[in-house]
């Protein structure tokens, strides 16, 4: 191998091992404008984050009402009725036979 190549493998490998350093979160600002370093006050926030994002407590039931009433129904009485009657034995059967022995259903 010569010095070129040596130099670039070299070169590369510090550009890699860089990027590792600058692909993690140090720190993240919390909703009190307060910098958390620790990695569980990190986690905390993220969380706290994304669960405000996602929750809504108590919608009033006027917007609840026409959110609901621009879906669309996919399940009909039929269909319904099917999914509420009881498993058959001959389904039990069926599924169990389609299993494989060492993974999870």
């Amino acid at each position: 191998m010569d010095q070129g190549q040596e130099q670039n493998i070299r070169f590369f490998h510090m550009r890699a091992s860089n990027g590792k350093k600058h692909n993690q979160i140090d720190k993240l600002e919390d909703v009190f404008e307060l910098w958390r370093r620790e990695n569980e006050n990190i986690q905390e926030v993220i969380l706290e984050y994304f669960s405000d994002i996602f929750i809504s407590i108590n919608p009033p039931s006027d917007i609840l009402d026409e959110v609901v009433s621009t879906v669309s129904l996919k399940v009909n009485e039929e269909m319904n009725c099917s999914l509420y009657a009881p498993f058959t034995s001959i389904e039990v059967e069926k599924v169990i036979l389609q299993m494989f022995s060492l993974k999870s259903p």
